[in-house]
């Protein structure tokens, strides 16, 4: 539990002059414990602009409720996996969170409470080489006010198997918008994409755009999934598995010479959330 001294009505500020140790053994942070704050980030963790904030080489650890800034790495996620990282800021960095070899990870949370948010970084989440990780509900390159504060490449999956990135119900997705590249696959296989906003503010509506909506490449990058007809119901207005891929500068879907197998259907695309 945290109980840190702190002005009335704000948050307390940990202040790390060097890189924190490799967390080697099972444990929940929960910043939401501090009492007299308010969510969702409760308690924020200013480091000296190099090192990992958060470096998870354990099982089933917990991060929640923290804002990072001043890391070169926000959040590392290796071990045996089945960390949860929510309701956690990451502000700026080379990769805001790395899932390291490591299988059944989750970033965020279907409920507004658990949503991650990623700005300002190089890379906002790298999973390399893990499997069944989820990524849900979280922004990435906009803060909760549709403020763009895009990343060089929002999400990238190298060389990985089995993620998903969204979900086929509203919590479920997340948005990615403002980046150089949204989501970008390099040899990963049997990944699956849906249900997202990429290049959109969060309504869905207005376009801030990725220079790069989703880009595969590789030969390795096979059997990937971009949007389904899942959870779709046009009556009710929602898109399910559908995602939308809008306000690019360039293209909002590139697969590059070598990766095949691909599929991308469902999807709404160089529009808003209302087609």
């Amino acid at each position: 539990c945290f109980n840190l001294p702190h002005f009335s009505g704000g948050s307390p500020t940990i202040l790390v002059d060097s890189t924190l140790p490799v967390i080697t053994e099972n444990v929940v942070i929960d910043a939401t414990t501090q009492p007299g704050t308010t969510g969702p980030q409760h308690v924020t963790v200013l480091g000296p602009g190099f090192g990992t904030a958060f470096d998870f080489n354990t099982i089933d650890s917990a991060l929640r409720g923290v804002r990072i800034e001043g890391f070169d790495t926000g959040v590392v996620l290796r071990g045996s996996g089945g960390h949860a990282v929510t309701g956690t800021f990451i502000d700026g960095g080379a990769t805001a969170i790395h899932i390291d070899q490591g299988p059944d990870n989750t970033i965020g949370g279907e409920s507004p409470a658990d949503r991650v948010v990623i700005v300002n970084a190089e890379t906002g989440v790298l999973i390399e080489g893990g499997t069944n990780n989820t990524l849900v509900g979280s922004l990435i390159g906009v803060d909760p006010a549709s403020l763009p504060a895009g990343n060089q490449t929002g999400v990238m999956i190298v060389d990985s198997t089995g993620n998903t990135i969204g979900g086929s119900t509203a919590g479920a997705r997340n948005v990615i918008s403002d980046n150089v590249v949204g989501v970008h696959l390099v040899d990963a296989a049997d990944n699956t994409i849906i249900g997202n906003l990429i290049g959109t503010d969060t309504t869905g509506q207005f376009a801030l755009g990725n220079e790069r909506g989703v880009v595969i490449e590789g030969g390795g990058s096979t059997g990937n999934l971009i949007g389904d007809r899942v959870g779709a119901n046009p009556d009710v207005g929602s898109r399910g598995s559908s995602n939308v891929i809008a306000g690019r500068e360039w293209s909002n879907v590139h697969i590059l010479d070598g990766a095949s197998g691909n599929i991308v259907r469902a999807n709404f695309i160089g529009t808003d959330i209302t087609g």
